[in-house]
């Protein structure tokens, strides 16, 4: 015989199993999460430049100025993004996972030793067909420094140092970059803008603009009048 079922029995049931009800809720709607981020359209390597930092930073300074960059002179491409990888007791694993088992990154910006290694192993680009010795040569950027051995044992070009370009270094990676380098992910997927976008990151990031008087607030010029 079934038990009736009554508003006291329902009382009952819900009084001591809500959390039950909860917990489906909660699990129905990871999952549905979890499927929307697996199954939404992503866009194609070809349409996408990320750069990726090993070392601290400002991600909302570098983040803008990419989709500046994106908006204003490559709007035929999808989305221009930046990740930060913080140099701590699991940095170095993360970076070989997402870097060297993940392919992940278009521009990378490592410090000297991970640069060595990356160069030697054949990770990194050369970049003597890029456009990037001649911009560093009209910009007046040193590059001796970014010279490394491939993994033919040939030295070539590998990486723009960081401490070359005041706005990168100082605005953005807060001053971390000293030892660091700018450098190409070979086969990265999206070659031309990539390259193209090292070219802008030179041309944007070298200098920081000197404040003169004629920008300088009114209470200021007048306190200066005799």
């Amino acid at each position: 015989m079934k038990t009736p079922l009554t508003l006291e029995r329902l009382k009952h049931h819900f009084g001591y199993r809500w959390w039950q009800y909860l917990l489906i809720i909660v699990v129905c709607f990871a999952v549905c999460n979890y499927i929307f981020s697996v199954t939404a359209a992503k866009p194609a390597e070809d349409e996408q430049v990320d750069v990726l930092v090993y070392g601290p930073g400002n991600s909302e300074a570098m983040s803008a100025w990419l989709e500046l960059l994106r908006r204003d002179e490559f709007p035929e491409q999808e989305v221009f993004s930046c990740s930060f990888i913080l140099p701590d007791v699991n940095g170095a694993q993360a970076l070989f996972v997402r870097v060297g088992a993940g392919n992940e990154g278009d521009l990378l910006i490592l410090p000297k030793e991970q640069f060595q290694s990356y160069a030697e192993s054949g990770v990194l680009e050369p970049m003597e067909g890029t456009g990037a010795l001649a911009a560093c040569t009209e910009y007046g950027i040193a590059v001796d420094r970014g010279r490394w051995k491939g993994p033919d044992d040939e030295t070539r070009l590998y990486g723009v140092p960081v401490s070359a370009l005041r706005v990168l270094n100082e605005g953005i990676l807060l001053g971390g970059g000293r030892d660091s380098f700018l450098c190409i992910h070979h086969n990265n997927g999206n070659e031309k803008t990539t390259e193209q976008v090292l070219l802008c990151m030179l041309r944007d990031l070298r200098e920081i603009p000197e404040t003169s008087e004629t920008t300088q607030a009114p209470e200021t010029r007048e306190a200066t009048n005799p």
